[in-house]
């Protein structure tokens, strides 16, 4: 009979074979990969969750926390995108209306959503900066 594993909520691997369990490994393997991810995609907390939830135990809790973190610090001058721009706010997708450069073919809905879309946005961030303008004016802030 062919061996399986089975994960226990403890942070362990119990390898079984026909005779039963026979020995026990840590989960290092989801930890590793977990480092990986958060150098690559520059997400370290993402990262610490989303193999706790893998796992289903906090045990691993430490060897993610410090592999995550040094993996990232250690990478942070690297990139895999080199046309990853510093900022959200430096991006060229996060300037200017909502979906301007996006298109669907032949789909009239779409174009009337997005416009509508654009619209709502404008009014949203001039109604928020009449606010801010208001705020600032009545605390004497200009």
């Amino acid at each position: 009979m062919p061996r399986r594993c089975l994960a226990r909520p403890s942070g362990e691997l119990t390898k079984t074979s026909a005779s039963g369990p026979n020995r026990s490994e840590n989960l290092w393997h989801p930890v590793w990969a977990s480092a990986v991810t958060s150098s690559t995609a520059d997400s370290p907390i993402a990262s610490l969750v989303l193999v706790s939830e893998m796992t289903g135990s906090y045990a691993m809790a430490v060897p993610l926390m410090l592999c995550c973190s040094s993996t990232y610090l250690l990478t942070t001058s690297f990139t895999m995108n080199e046309e990853q721009v510093p900022a959200m706010s430096d991006s060229p997708a996060h300037r200017g209306d909502f979906l301007v450069d996006f298109y669907l073919p032949d789909s009239p809905a779409f174009e009337s959503w997005a416009q509508a879309r654009r619209a709502c946005l404008r009014r949203r961030l001039l109604e928020g900066l009449g606010r801010l303008a208001d705020h600032h004016l009545q605390g004497g802030g200009f």
